[in-house]
């Protein structure tokens, strides 16, 4: 899960910022005896740069570390936290956080002013070898109809994506060459963060109450954002074997990307302004 990956990455990455330890100098063991999955890479990437990661089930005997920095567990940081009493406004050390995973990967932002990259977030049940999601929920049942929508709006392109089938660096890529981000709740939109300081998340939803995790994120990168729940939950939702499944009105739901596009769009020009 993306999302609660995200919780231990930035929970390591604060936790050396605290102490002043330069990722340079740290390998990271993982005390866990979870099998490896396709976000392992992260690691090694942004936290682990003086060894590769490893797990202490890999190890097998005694070690001696001369330094040993022991990070508290991604869940209780405020990531996590269910209530709308944190900070509500760009945060630096999540500004810098970004910064560091933008470095180590080498995202490279779109520099045209004049049209927009959308990127649309599909979710489709799928398995690998370290997931079996035959389930899905919160599936678009009319998602050919909402991107042909978005499409249609001036100076925009767009992009569907379905991440269960990307390796994280190409995921990372995706969104940070991206201007909005559009998807239903789920733990993929936490690419939202590698999104350009001028960017925007579309949050859908298929009903209410499925939490505040994404708008906190967006207020703390300092990007834009809307939110959609479908109104007439629940009506236009369906449920079978494979997810469940919403179909978006799009008269109630584009005026929202249509608000995120045009704010992402002065955004841009004023970024650029700047220069």
């Amino acid at each position: 899960n993306m999302y609660h990956t995200l919780t231990d990455w930035y929970m390591a990455w604060m936790t050396l910022r605290i102490i002043q330890v330069d990722p340079s100098l740290v390998q990271v063991v993982l005390l866990d005896a979870h099998p490896s999955g396709p976000l392992d890479p992260f690691w090694n990437q942004v936290i682990s740069r003086g060894a590769p990661m490893r797990r202490a089930g890999e190890i097998g005997g005694k070690i001696l570390a001369k330094r040993a920095v022991w990070s508290p567990p991604g869940y209780s940081n405020i990531l996590l936290g269910k209530n709308w009493d944190d900070c509500q406004k760009p945060m630096r050390m999540m500004e810098a956080f970004v910064a560091a995973v933008d470095d180590a990967y080498e995202g490279e932002h779109s520099h045209d002013i004049d049209n927009l990259k959308v990127i649309f977030i599909s979710r489709r049940p799928y398995q690998t070898k370290q997931v079996d999601h035959k389930f899905v929920g919160r599936q678009i049942d009319n998602q050919d109809e909402v991107v042909k929508a978005i499409k249609a709006l001036p100076n925009v392109s767009v992009q569907v994506v379905d991440f269960a089938h990307m390796q994280l660096k190409d995921q990372i890529h995706a969104a940070a060459g991206s201007d909005v981000m559009v998807g239903m709740h789920g733990a993929a939109l936490a690419h939202c963060l590698w999104l350009p300081s001028w960017g925007g998340l579309v949050e859908m939803g298929s009903k209410r109450d499925l939490g505040v995790y994404f708008l906190k994120i967006a207020r703390w990168a300092g990007i834009h954002f809307e939110n959609w729940i479908n109104p007439y939950y629940p009506r236009h939702f369906r449920k079978d074997n494979a997810g469940d499944y919403t179909t978006v009105d799009l008269k109630t739901f584009m005026p929202h990307v249509e608000r995120a596009v045009g704010a992402v769009r002065e955004r841009k020009k004023a970024a650029f302004a700047k220069h």
